[in-house]
């Protein structure tokens, strides 16, 4: 329900997780009446961007795919494309780093239509399975396509109900 907290958990998760400087972090708050932040196909390429900071040889290969023909017209791709090509084909080549890196997206389901958040859904799944040193924290109302996403993946994803939850008045 709105206003049950997950978005304060998602910025104590994201603070939290900063203020330790044990894992790289990487953040993207959707919201619903924010016209750069609802774009779902925003989200995939701001992920990449920031995970670039991070990863030298990630960045190089970025870097050189966007200067390439192939990188024109990223924000026309549909949000597969945009995963397959930014993020799950350049990952693979990505030294293991010293420290984890924790993705942290808060209200998913404000981000674009049912199609566009199951995609993402799906995305992030991905990402959180492509390698061992990523960690991919969501919230989000639980839209039946982004619920069905989720509980449809033999990842070792774990879910939680806020509303399900006794006492969440002391978070």
């Amino acid at each position: 329900l709105a206003g049950t907290g997950k978005s304060s958990v998602a910025n104590t998760v994201a603070a939290d997780i900063e203020r330790t400087e044990d894992f790289d972090l990487t953040c993207f708050f959707c919201k619903r009446d924010d016209m750069y932040l609802n774009d779902p196909k925003r989200l995939i390429p701001t992920l990449a961007y920031r995970m670039s900071k991070y990863y030298l040889g990630y960045r190089v290969a970025l870097a050189e795919l966007l200067d390439s023909p192939k990188g024109a017209g990223l924000l026309t791709w549909d949000i597969e494309t945009q995963y397959d090509m930014l993020v799950g084909s350049l990952l693979s080549s990505t030294a293991r780093p010293a420290r984890c890196h924790v993705i942290v997206i808060d209200a998913l389901d404000e981000c674009g239509e049912a199609k566009d958040q199951k995609a993402l859904a799906e995305c992030i799944l991905s990402l959180a399975n492509a390698v061992p040193w990523i960690k991919v924290f969501v919230t989000s109302r639980p839209a039946p396509e982004i619920r069905e996403a989720f509980l449809s993946s033999n990842s070792s994803c774990k879910m939680s109900n806020i509303n399900e939850e006794r006492d969440t008045g002391g978070d």
